[in-house]
């Protein structure tokens, strides 16, 4: 059994304020949660409504799984128009 944790940084342009905020990281959870049935959680930034951290988990028998999944994630990211990707990692445990 491995673990798969993906760290991701984002920058959210468009975000006016935390509920702004909140609102665009809520959706991002919900549609990735629901797409990928991976664990996803806000883990940084809080106070900042310009900046987000968010934290993925999945298990699998194999690192092959993951890094696919994650790699599913990441384009389906990267076409919110509303958030920039600036740092990205992914450990397998």
């Amino acid at each position: 059994m491995l673990v798969g944790v993906c760290h991701l940084e984002l920058r959210l342009a468009q975000a006016a304020s935390l509920k702004d905020k909140r609102r665009i990281i809520k959706s991002i959870r919900d549609r990735v949660r629901h797409r990928f049935n991976v664990s996803i959680a806000e883990v940084d930034h809080h106070d900042n409504h310009k900046l987000a951290a968010l934290a993925l988990a999945m298990v699998s028998n194999g690192t092959v799984p993951i890094h696919r999944t994650f790699g599913e994630i990441m384009r389906m990211l990267g076409g919110y128009p509303e958030l920039e990707i600036i740092f990205h990692r992914v450990e397998i445990l």
